[in-house]
């Protein structure tokens, strides 16, 4: 539902079809997904419909020339 998707990537939330599944887990990786997904300059989306299924688009950006870390020549 979009109630759900809104809270999607929240710590510790998780669908209420995977509670009344009994499918276990957290609710800390689509989180953590994200987290590493924004480190990197992108973005993290979802789409779901009833009986369509769910899809999750990742964008990065794309680096030519990578960022020296501070000391290396």
């Amino acid at each position: 539902s979009p109630i759900e998707l809104s809270g999607l990537f929240k710590l510790f939330q998780r669908a209420s079809s995977a509670e009344r599944t009994g499918q276990k887990g957290w609710g800390i990786g689509l989180t953590l997904v994200k987290g590493i997904v924004e480190a990197h300059g992108g973005s993290i989306s979802v789409k779901s419909e009833t009986g369509n299924g769910t899809t999750f688009t990742v964008e990065l950006p794309i680096q030519t020339h990578p960022k020296k870390a501070k000391g290396d020549a």
